[in-house]
């Protein structure tokens, strides 16, 4: 049996019976937690292979050490320690009992279907991250890149037939914006379709609900609306978004999860308040998904505006215990103006969010483009103000000029004018000045005055010169 202990730092005395894998990481679902909080979310892994137990560093940020030696990835002896931040753990195994792989009861009998022809593919799969309608995901790692990825596996019913999917998610890996997860890969396995993509552990806007400034908001709606704007262009429909679907990473970027993926469709509504306080599906979903419509590029408009709503407000643009009592509500009501429930939301912002969220797909904003086009709008106005504040409401395809910028330049046109003014009535008094004193240097007007004979005087007769000069 194999045990990893933690025998100094935060949650000294706990031990983990390790089986084929196991995740150490920060994150509340990790195999062993570390509780530190420097240390990464998904820091490390432990497997089991043919030569014995490994341990993995996932890219983190401080590192994983064995034995006070940094590593990438270490075959493990007993009484190696491992050290994760301020965790120190003691890897022991006694005798040679490991779990049996061959075996079909135990771990393996619970295997998802599809993992097996995933592991076949060349991923080994490390850890089950959950279950949606649309696919299961799974943290593991891609053998020929030696790599940690994210696979979601998806459901049969979604991917048939295949094609349609794969050439959703061949273009969204085409997309490049720094909102967007790279997608590494994707094909069959088995009767399903599956995607591997960069991991993008962090924190969802899931949880800062009702907690978020404008100015954040301002910045999440730039990502966003540019992203979606990008993948509207390459026919790639979102179609399920949620507040949980984007992330903000350690380093405080943000990204937008399930690009490329097919859209949760509405099927039977439930009767039942969720257990688990999941995000409703349906409570980010324009009325015309509602009544039947496919997922297309207005309805991501609405979602997106559903989402905005809930992240500023705290509450869902309407609100209901089921999906059976939000989907009457969607169908027949407007939305309440968010300046009632936040009324510092500045005007700009408001309306913008409020014409997303209108009923009618022919009211929304013509493209994703003009969206993002007024969320840069409002971004310079905050970074030119400090802050975003209220302002009078203008038209979304026909920007005001900014009141601020407008001042600054009459202002300085003004004293242009002016000094300009200034400077040619100098020149004019220089040049003058100047002009009168050449005159007066070269044209003798200072000098006494000369008598000469003069000139309309006739010339002297041959007479007068000479009168006694013979004929």
């Amino acid at each position: 049996m194999a045990t990893l202990k933690i025998v100094e730092g935060p949650g000294e005395g706990q031990v983990l019976e390790l089986g084929e894998r196991a995740v150490l990481g920060r994150a509340r679902d990790s195999d062993l937690q570390m509780r530190d909080p420097i240390s990464s979310r998904e820091h490390a892994y432990l497997y089991l292979d043919d030569d014995g137990y490994h341990v993995k560093d996932l890219g983190s940020s401080n590192g994983t050490l064995v034995n006070g030696e940094r590593i990438d990835d270490r075959l493990l002896r007993s009484g190696d320690r491992i050290e994760i931040a301020s965790v120190v753990m003691q890897f022991t195994e006694e005798g040679d009992e490991r779990p049996d792989r061959t075996k079909p009861e135990g771990a393996d009998a619970d295997t998802p279907p599809g993992q097996a022809e995933l592991e076949g593919m060349g991923y080994r799969v490390i850890k089950g991250l959950g279950r949606e309608e649309v696919a299961r995901t799974f943290l593991a790692m891609q053998l020929a890149m030696d790599r940690p990825v994210v696979v979601q596996l998806i459901e049969p019913e979604f991917c048939d037939p295949p094609d349609p999917v794969l050439t959703a998610i061949r273009r969204a890996s085409q997309i490049e914006h720094p909102a967007a997860v790279a997608i590494l890969s994707a094909g069959t396995a088995g009767d399903r379709v599956f995607m591997a993509r960069q991991p993008a552990f962090g924190q969802s806007t899931w949880s800062q609900c009702g907690k978020i400034s404008t100015g954040e908001l301002i910045e999440i709606g730039c990502q966003m609306a540019g992203l979606l704007a990008e993948s509207h262009e390459r026919s790639v429909v979102h179609g399920s978004l949620r507040p949980d679907r984007i992330v903000r990473t350690p380093k405080g970027h943000i990204k937008l999860l399930g690009l490329g993926m097919p859209p949760v469709r509405v099927g039977e509504l439930s009767t039942e308040p969720d257990p688990q306080n999941r995000p409703n599906r349906i409570a980010y979903m324009p009325p015309e998904r509602l009544a039947g419509g496919p997922a297309n590029r207005a309805g991501d408009i609405y979602s997106l505006g559903a989402v905005f709503y809930h992240l500023l407000c705290g509450q869902t643009p309407y609100v209901g215990a089921t999906e059976a009592e939000l989907a009457p509500q969607i169908s027949t009501q407007n939305v309440k103006p968010l300046n009632e429930v936040r009324p510092e939301t500045p005007g700009r912002l408001a309306e913008l969010i409020e014409k997303m969220l209108a009923r009618n797909p022919a009211e929304r904003p013509p493209s994703m483009l003009e969206v993002a086009i007024v969320f840069e709008e409002l971004r310079g106005r905050a970074t030119t103000a400090g802050t975003a504040s209220p302002r009078p409401v203008a038209p979304v395809a026909a920007p005001r000029a900014r009141p601020r910028e407008r001042r600054f330049f009459d202002v300085r046109t003004i004293i242009i004018v002016i000094l300009g003014a200034l400077l040619l009535g100098t020149v004019f008094l220089l040049g003058r000045v100047t002009g009168e004193r050449f005159l007066r240097d070269y044209s003798g007007a200072d000098r006494p005055p000369v008598e000469r004979e003069a000139e309309d005087e006739p010339p002297p007769s041959p007479d007068e010169l000479d009168p006694g000069m013979p004929d």
